[in-house]
């Protein structure tokens, strides 16, 4: 049983396809960190609590999950036996992974600038 490529299309396919697209493209600019500076919570953060983060690595983090949900929504769109026995699976493993990266994220301090973190660290000491 090879892979068959679904020529005739649905109407999910079709939106499967086209929201493919849409987060292919937000993916690749959180990647490239050209989204981040666009949100409201970026405007109204303080400049010093900015300066804490390094969201370079935080942008490339999302974007890469982003395009992740992307490549499973295209897979599913083109090829009628990934929706058929694996979309639902790949979904779920790709919800874990985001829940999984998102309590990462907040607990701990890998997105925070060196210079944050020795501070962080040497108060601590004290």
């Amino acid at each position: 049983m090879g892979v068959i490529l679904n020529p005739g299309g649905s109407v999910m396919n079709i939106t499967c396809i086209a929201f493919s697209i849409v987060l292919f493209i937000f993916g690749i600019l959180f990647f490239f960190t050209k989204l981040y500076r666009f949100f409201p919570f970026w405007k109204k953060m303080e400049p010093k609590e900015r300066a804490k983060m390094n969201m370079k690595a935080i942008s490339i983090n999302i974007g890469c999950m982003v395009i992740a949900c992307s490549l499973i929504l295209l897979a599913a769109g083109l090829w009628e036996f990934f929706y058929d026995k694996i979309f639902i699976w790949a979904m779920i493993i790709w919800g874990v992974a985001i829940v999984m990266d998102a309590i990462l994220i907040s607990t701990k301090k890998l997105y925070y600038r060196e210079e944050t973190k020795k501070g962080q660290e040497h108060a601590k000491q004290k």
